[in-house]
């Protein structure tokens, strides 16, 4: 179900895209406490074009008919209980721009996020994606533990190779192939170490221009367990697919 798209709206976008239409994609599941402020910053973004697509993946919150109210000209898509890359994918699907961009639920952008990575793709033709700096930011329930970290390094700025700061081309989804499904966890790091391996060309910005918002609730803090095997797993995986590439590599030249 797509709420807030038209004929003459879709026509609209369709005139934008070729300066630069960048498709801001929300993934969200039972997120009504906090997507009101994501929906927010996107929407408060200087950067024009823009598009905004919110992936509910099977929320029984009302995340969806906030979602309805606060941005009625959004693409809604309304899908079953899916894995956050999985919901991402989606919104690739759905989107209509030259560029593509994420923002969880939980997080915010900054209001010149768009502007400042837009500006790093005029002025560098050869780059396929643009990442920022992250600023973790507690909720007032981990009020202590947000003090505790305040002087440590989770406290502090951090580079945010991670889909929420990214804004790619949509035609890196073409040559780098999409998130992994299966992937609940490591669903980024998997796809930028690909990115890398393949020659992608990858622009860090030395800007905080994402504030990511730690929950007790959040998906990572509620599996620990499972998001530290995963990603050992993720590191085997890799290890074992270089060392064959290697051995491959060798083979060859022999």
């Amino acid at each position: 179900m797509a709420k807030g798209s038209s004929d003459d709206g879709a026509g609209a976008v369709r005139e934008q895209a070729g300066r630069g239409l960048v498709s801001c994609v929300v993934p969200a599941h039972n997120s009504a406490p906090t997507i009101g402020d994501a929906i927010a910053s996107v929407q408060a973004q200087t950067y024009r074009p823009i598009e905004l697509i919110v992936v509910d993946a099977g929320s029984t919150d009302g995340t969806r008919d906030i979602a309805a109210d606060l941005a009625p000209e959004a693409q809604l898509l309304c899908l079953g209980d899916i894995s956050p890359p999985a919901a991402r994918n989606a919104g690739v699907g759905a989107a209509r721009g030259e560029f593509v961009a994420f923002l969880d639920a939980d997080d915010v952008w900054t209001e010149d996020k768009l502007a400042v990575q837009m500006e790093a793709f005029r002025t560098r033709p050869d780059l396929d994606m643009s990442v920022t700096m992250v600023q973790n930011v507690w909720s007032d329930e981990l009020r202590r533990e947000g003090e505790h970290y305040a002087s440590l390094r989770r406290g502090q700025p951090m580079p945010g190779y991670a889909t929420t700061t990214l804004v790619a081309r949509r035609a890196a989804f073409e040559r780098f192939g999409l998130l992994r499904e299966d992937l609940w966890f490591t669903d980024s790091v998997d796809w930028f170490t690909r990115v890398r391996e393949q020659g992608g060309v990858i622009d860090l910005i030395p800007q905080v221009l994402l504030y990511r918002r730690v929950r007790r609730e959040g998906i990572s803090r509620r599996n620990v367990t499972r998001s530290r095997t995963a990603f050992l797993d993720f590191l085997k995986e890799t290890m074992d697919r270089r060392r064959d590439s290697a051995a491959e590599g060798a083979g060859e030249g022999t």
